[in-house]
């Protein structure tokens, strides 16, 4: 039993603890409900004595200064939170510090600093808004309150979407890295190494690939290593759009042990086109590897390089049969006549694919000498070297062929005998206007009828052949709907170009699509402010490709800006073309950051 003495002290001792926790803010400060306008100063003292009170055996209302403290909780402040960090340290009552810890969470979770609790007050409720909608509304949200202070929890929580298994958060959130741009290049590069998720690797490899510049590189490199194709696939499309900066490895990889590696690399240097590279890959067309030399020709196919002209056709001649075909394309993309004897020697070459290519780059380069290699080539056993026969004499444009073009006529595969058909009226055979009519009305495919139309059409003007071309661009059957737009390109004049203008409005977006390319390739510029339009606003992403390559192909300055705009679109075929049409119009090789290409823009466009 205490003595009188000891029982008095202790009394005052719990009277003084009781009287310190009811100190409170008055209620319209502290009220439920209500904004809390207390200063800073005020609050953290109260903070103070809430978390002695609730840290004290003696504290007999408990649920109430809890809901004090969260209240006060909801005035954002530096000093508030480490009141509360310092407060939970002292704290040696068991139940109190697991209340305590729990309403630490939220900012030991996304690790809330004082510092980003100053940049952005209502970060919590943002994270807390994830927590319990987790909508791509609330990402978005996330990334438009991003300032540089915050910029770490906003990357970790959007990191956690990604990693997320619904495919609409997944995609802002890569939307929303995208957009803090380089500060997410470490953690992006982390997710990728360590993830055993491959879904979230390939958002990681869109996201950096879309970041762009020298930083994303190495990155990338790593992700051409991944063990998922798709995620390789992603790897290397960023790699083609990082431009000069990553020429120097991939030309490792080339070399190195892992040959899908190099494949991936070498597709990758062939689309940068990088002049820096020509030199290393002409000498690998000479390694031992054969892998290396498919690689290095593969690589400088796209190029149209003439310096390499002499080591490709050398490399026509090579044991490996992938070397070959590369070779032959490659020589085709140069168009120097030169490779005009090589590659009709090629037309014999075992392997179908080099044959087939031989016959596609003789007619690229048009040469005329390369007519009767190219007719008896129409007997090839295989139908695709057949076809692509038929369309590289149509591209030559010159008589000689045209019994070979008129049996073709009879050829079992469709393709072929369009191929042909629209050969003859290139070729001005007049001799198989008979040929090609019988063609047109008889075919049991609608297909080569609308072929022998347009050849018709190209070769004696008939306007019933045009008509019927124009009919069937309505038919309720797409492919004919297809077939028929594609055969209207092939036709000159100005009717067929007012058609084609035209067809730049159709409802069917294949139509849309197969006119924007021939208009970019005939380089119409009254075509310019629709492919804008498409550019700007198609939904489809071919579409907004093909209209970007279109541009380029023009070279209307008009066209700038709107490119520059797109150069943030998801998809990298729809930036890769963007970034050539405006090197094809600039004369700039600025890569594909966006705002590189503002600020030249701002300062050349009154030039």
């Amino acid at each position: 039993m205490l003595k009188k003495p000891a029982l008095v002290c202790l009394m005052v001792f719990v009277m003084y603890l009781y009287s310190y926790g009811q100190t409170e803010l008055p209620q319209e400060q502290a009220g439920e409900g209500k904004t809390i306008s207390a200063p800073a100063e005020q609050v953290a003292n109260r903070i103070d004595q809430l978390v002695v009170k609730l840290g004290s055996r003696f504290c007999n209302d408990r649920e109430k200064a809890y809901s004090e403290l969260k209240r006060l909780l909801k005035i954002k402040s530096s000093t508030m939170l480490e009141r509360l960090r310092r407060g939970y340290e002292n704290v040696k009552h068991q139940e109190a510090k697991q209340r305590l810890e729990k309403m630490l969470a939220p900012y030991d979770r996304w690790q809330i600093t004082p510092a980003v609790l100053e940049k952005v007050p209502d970060i919590t409720e943002l994270l807390d808004e994830w927590a319990f909608k987790g909508t791509p509304a609330v990402i978005e949200k996330l990334r438009k309150s991003r300032p540089e202070g915050a910029s770490g929890v906003l990357i970790r929580i959007i990191i956690e979407a990604v990693r997320g298994s619904r495919l609409d958060i997944q995609r802002s959130a890569v939307d929303a890295l995208v957009e803090l741009g380089e500060v997410a290049i470490e953690p992006l590069d982390k997710v990728l190494r360590n993830s055993k998720n491959r879904g979230v690797r390939l958002n990681a490899t869109e996201a950096l690939g879309r970041i762009c510049g020298d930083r994303v590189i190495e990155p990338l490199i790593l992700g051409l290593k991944d063990e998922d194709y798709f995620v390789r696939v992603s790897a290397a499309d960023g790699l083609l759009l990082a431009g000069k900066g990553a020429v120097p490895l991939l030309l490792r990889e080339i070399k190195g042990e892992d040959k899908e590696v190099a494949g991936w690399a070498a597709y990758a240097l062939g689309k940068i086109e990088d002049k820096d590279s020509i030199a290393p890959l002409i000498e690998m067309l000479t390694h031992e590897d054969s892998s290396v030399r498919y690689h290095a020709a593969h690589a400088l196919a796209p190029m149209g390089e003439k310096a390499a002209l002499e080591p490709l056709m050398k490399a026509l001649k090579d044991e490996n049969a992938l070397v070959r075909r590369s070779a032959a394309r490659a020589l085709g993309n140069i168009g120097d006549k030169g490779a005009v004897e090589p590659l009709t020697g090629a037309l014999t070459d075992e392997n179908e694919h080099v044959r087939m290519y031989a016959v596609r780059s003789l007619g690229q380069i048009g040469d005329k000498r390369a007519v009767k290699a190219l007719a008896g080539a129409l007997g090839d056993k295989e139908a695709i070297v057949r076809r692509i026969s038929a369309e590289a004499l149509g591209k030559i444009g010159e008589a000689g062929a045209g019994d070979s073009l008129i049996e073709a006529l009879k050829d079992t595969k469709w393709r072929v005998r369009s191929a042909a058909a629209r050969a003859l009226g290139a070729t001005r055979e007049m001799k198989a206007e008979r040929a090609l009519r019988k063609l047109w009305k008889e075919d049991t495919d609608r297909e080569v009828q609308l072929a022998a139309a347009c050849g018709l059409t190209i070769l004696s003007a008939d306007n019933e052949a045009f008509r019927f071309l124009v009919k069937a661009l309505d038919d309720k059957e797409e492919d004919i709907r297809y077939e028929a737009a594609k055969n209207i390109t092939q036709i000159g004049g100005q009717k067929a170009l007012k058609l084609l203008i035209k067809a730049l409005e159709n409802k069917d977006s294949h139509i849309r699509e197969v006119a924007v390319r021939a208009l970019g390739n005939k380089g119409v510029k009254e075509a310019v402010e629709p492919i804008i339009m498409i550019l700007s606003t198609n939904e489809c992403s071919n579409a907004r490709s093909y209209a970007a390559e279109a541009l380029g192909r023009i070279g209307d300055k008009s066209a700038v800006e709107p490119l520059i705009s797109v150069l943030k679109d998801r998809h990298w075929n729809v930036r890769y073309n963007v970034v050539k049409a405006l090197k094809a119009i600039t004369g700039e090789q600025i890569g594909c950051e966006y705002a590189k290409w503002k600020d030249w823009y701002e300062k050349n466009k009154d030039k």
